[in-house]
């Protein structure tokens, strides 16, 4: 049985959608995540050979009864380098936040960020960018990063699919950033490693907040553990508010293309015209609506 939905989005009711938005509005963070899976997450310290350290080591399931590979240690010890080295390079304490987004390229559903903040002495076993891991892997990854017993402090940031038409999809996932750094229980971070090139609005927004500035790390979800875990957080997120919206929209078939522009969506897009849910500012939505307009002109015309 997979993972279900967080408490605090599983009990969102879809019946009607500017509520259900309006709620989303007010979610300041995960604030528990559950799992029906019949295995538990578990912390397990391990010495890493060439530091000598001793790291505790999440692992999703307790399946996993082998120790953890050396080869996984050193695939871990390097995605923590850029942790390490902004740890290494204070002598205050440091509060470091990965943040990654899900969302942007769909032309359905909010756009979600999540920031994920990890002990310095906490690793997270196959954690990686969630587009490289299957759903399975991303499902108990996420039950084992929000679990209360990993230490791990976890905010998300929810805009949705209106503000992305008003403001435009880089403002909203700048949006969707900041609040997903602001839910972060505990104190505010002392430094933010975002996902990517960091966009103008950011840096502008980042001048403002001195206490957390913000550095980006391209391709930072395949090479720096807290980003990798927050990709993860984050489209899980999304995957499951997408299926929720799908038992509300069930015609354009989002529990599987997730909102996304695949053909068949698009085939769904064109026969259906978009749900109150689509993003009217995305082409092919746009283009519906275009064509809709013209051929309601011609045939005003033709009376």
């Amino acid at each position: 049985m997979r993972p279900l939905l967080p408490a605090f989005l599983s009990s969102l009711t879809l019946r009607a959608p500017a509520r259900t938005l309006a709620r989303l509005r007010q979610v300041a963070g995960l604030r528990e995540c559950t799992s029906a899976a019949a295995t538990s997450p578990q912390l397990v310290p391990v010495t890493h050979a060439e530091s000598g350290e001793v790291y505790r080591v999440l692992r999703r399931s307790s399946r996993l009864l082998r120790p953890v590979p050396e080869r996984e240690m050193t695939r871990l010890f390097r995605l923590t380098e850029w942790e390490r080295h902004y740890q290494q390079a204070s002598t205050a304490a440091v509060r470091i936040a990965g943040v990654d987004e899900a969302g942007r390229g769909s032309l359905a559903g909010p756009v979600v960020a999540a920031a994920c903040v990890l002990p310095e002495d906490v690793w997270i076993e196959g954690v990686n960018d969630s587009k490289l891991l299957s759903a399975e892997a991303r499902d108990e990854l996420f039950a084992a990063i929000c679990g209360p017993h990993s230490g791990i402090a976890v905010g998300v940031g929810i805009v949705e699919h209106d503000v992305i038409d008003t403001v435009n999809i880089l403002q909203a996932t700048v949006l969707a950033i900041q609040k997903a750094v602001r839910a972060v229980p505990g104190a505010a971070p002392t430094r933010v490693l975002v996902d990517g090139l960091l966009p103008r609005a950011l840096i502008a927004a980042d001048a403002t907040t001195p206490a957390s500035p913000m550095v980006g790390i391209v391709q930072g979800d395949r090479l720096c553990m807290s980003i990798a875990a927050a990709s993860v957080v984050a489209k899980v997120t999304r995957d499951r508010l997408m299926e929720e919206l799908d038992a509300r929209y069930p015609g354009y078939e989002f529990a599987v293309n997730k909102g996304y522009p695949t053909p068949r969506h698009l085939e769904l897009l064109s026969a259906l015209g978009p749900s109150p849910m689509h993003r009217r500012t995305y082409a092919p939505v746009k283009r519906w609506l275009e064509q809709q307009h013209v051929e309601g002109n011609g045939a005003s015309e033709e009376m």
